[in-house]
């Protein structure tokens, strides 16, 4: 790598954190307490539901008919956990309280 690569790569990393400020700055991102730009839009009876359905999935894969398609149990669980479901954001759906969000 030569210094004016690394000169290039500098710029560009300090291009894409004044964007970030920025977006920031216009309340484009939000930041929690944790730091993730992720809106939770599940609430607890409905992450508790994913995470319970989603080990009865998986579990479809060891035992039972132990088939592959078990393994999509993974989404649930980890949508569940998250508390963010992308198909929820694109419909517009939310079952998060207020004070969770």
């Amino acid at each position: 790598m030569t210094g004016s690569d690394i000169e290039h790569f500098s710029n560009i990393q300090l291009f894409y954190f004044k964007n970030k400020l920025q977006a920031y700055k216009m309340g484009q991102i939000n930041l929690s307490k944790r730091g993730s730009t992720v809106e939770k839009n599940e609430g607890t009876i409905d992450r508790t539901i994913r995470v319970l359905a989603g080990v009865g999935i998986l579990s479809m894969a060891f035992i039972g008919p132990e088939t592959a398609w078990g393994y999509i149990g993974i989404v649930p669980i980890v949508t569940g956990l998250v508390g963010f479901c992308p198909l929820y954001k694109v419909l517009g759906i939310s079952t998060c309280s207020i004070n969770n969000k």
